[in-house]
């Protein structure tokens, strides 16, 4: 059994395309968990009704952590599968292929796939991936899947992270427990991203998040003697990155600035969660992290 975990927010159109590509899989034993993260527009007549569907709805909006960890809750297979509401496979065989890595590899705990976007390459191409199978130290939730035993022994997604950076999270996690992350040059995805058509409101909250949420990671996963140099150059970093942007970057830069008094108000939370790499694991994450 695979699920295959699907958060969404007032996406009909996409909800839609989703699930006519995800039924040309020619795997049989697979269910989808799609979890709307209460969204305003009406998304439950698009899901089948034959069984290898589920639907849920958040009473809230909790964000995509929270939403793929009701779906991990929800789902009983051994392998699971991630993906955004605007992204598919290419190939109808992927999830064979899947299960193939997992099969190869019995240290595996997140295989990242091949992951094309509009007017871009492959991730592959991009990060210059060489091997299929490749050891990585990075991977994004629009294209992977994990081993349940490894996302559960890790305790999941952080909840208070909402969005943007999880993925970091849930590497660090696993690299501290000994899982690998592997790269899967076989499973091609296509990814429906376009975030210049996306709002102001959206991009203000995903710089905000990103820097918010790239100081908490620090302090929860990295050793000791690199946490205040990483907490407050990440932060800077951020900073910079916003006031530069193309897309009104006095607001934009300003909701980073603010992303510090929240980072901080939020860093008990993080260090009672305090999962350090050792030195030689975060030396050898360094060289291999996008």
């Amino acid at each position: 059994m695979i699920d295959i975990i699907i958060p969404t927010y007032n996406r009909p159109k996409d909800i839609e395309k989703f699930v006519a590509e995800i039924q040309k899989q020619a795997y049989a034993d697979y269910h989808v968990y799609i979890i709307d993260d209460c969204g305003e527009h009406p998304i439950e007549h698009l899901i089948p009704l034959n069984g290898r569907f589920t639907y849920i709805k958040l009473p809230t909006n909790k964000g995509q952590a929270y939403a793929r960890n009701v779906g991990i809750e929800q789902g009983k297979g051994d392998i699971i599968v991630s993906l955004d509401d605007d992204a598919w496979f290419e190939n109808e065989d992927s999830l064979f292929i899947v299960q193939e890595y997992f099969n190869q590899y019995p240290a595996l705990g997140c295989l990242m796939f091949d992951v094309r976007s509009p007017n871009e390459a492959y991730l592959s191409q991009l990060q210059n991936i060489q091997a299929d199978g490749q050891i990585i130290g990075s991977h994004i939730t629009c294209g992977c899947a994990y081993s349940r035993k490894a996302i559960e022994h890790v305790g999941g997604f952080n909840k208070f992270i909402h969005s943007v950076g999880e993925e970091t999270d849930i590497t660090l996690k696993m690299v501290h427990s000994g899982y690998e992350l592997r790269f899967a040059k076989r499973i091609h995805v296509y990814h429906n991203y376009m975030p210049g058509e996306r709002s102001a409101a959206w991009y203000r909250r995903l710089r905000f998040n990103a820097t918010r949420n790239d100081m908490l990671i620090v302090a929860m996963h990295y050793p000791l003697i690199w946490v205040l140099p990483y907490f407050f150059g990440k932060y800077l970093s951020h900073v910079l990155f916003s006031f530069r942007s193309k897309r009104a970057p006095l607001s934009v830069g300003l909701y980073s600035l603010l992303a510090l008094p929240v980072a901080l108000l939020k860093l008990p939370l993080a260090l009672s969660e305090r999962k350090p790499l050792t030195n030689k694991q975060f030396s050898e994450w360094l060289k291999i992290r996008w």
